[in-house]
């Protein structure tokens, strides 16, 4: 519904961009010191990354067609009434491409063998559910790189919930979705 929307430089101006500043940069050097005994050196070399770059790889992010972005959607924020399903908690609504929604749901909510199995027909249904909706949707091919790149946005949002310990979620919700992503 807001793809592309020109109310995003109006009446919507007030809708962020995701993830901006510095805390997040924070959360996860917190989380390297209290966790990275417990995870492969790749978790290590990823915090650095991040850290270090954080303001690069938040504009990589939004690379693309903005929309209206739930900004947290996982399994834990997710309600079914009767055969709708939707999300609560839009706390970190922003604006930026719908595949970082996309990847990060799937990062941090779908067991790491179904999510293999099944991305490519998902990322090809999500593709048609934009063309079905009258959107130009994006080349296959940039969908993917956005989809690699949301999976980096859903470890970071693992990650930055695992530092916060039980504050915001239960720590293992944090610590699960760090180990899926």
């Amino acid at each position: 519904h807001f793809w592309q929307d020109a109310r995003f430089a109006s009446r919507l101006a007030w809708v962020p961009r995701a993830m901006r500043g510095s805390l997040g940069a924070e959360l996860i050097e917190q989380a390297r010191a209290k966790f990275s005994a417990d995870f492969p050196p790749v978790s290590e070399a990823l915090s650095r990354l991040y850290v270090d770059h954080h303001e690069r790889i938040c504009d990589l992010w939004d690379e693309g067609a903005p929309t209206l972005i739930h900004g947290d959607p996982h399994a834990g924020n997710q309600f079914v009434d009767g055969d709708r399903v939707g999300f609560y908690d839009w706390a970190v609504l922003s604006r930026s491409p719908g595949i970082r929604d996309v990847g990060n749901y799937l990062c941090n909510s779908c067991p790491v063998d179904l999510r293999r199995a099944e991305q490519d027909r998902w990322l090809r249904a999500y593709r048609q559910g934009l063309a079905d909706a009258g959107i130009d949707p994006p080349a296959l091919e940039t969908l993917w790189l956005g989809y690699r790149r949301a999976v980096l946005y859903g470890w970071v949002a693992a990650t930055t919930t695992a530092a916060m310990g039980d504050r915001w979620q239960p720590l293992e919700v944090g610590m699960s979705a760090m180990r899926r992503s």
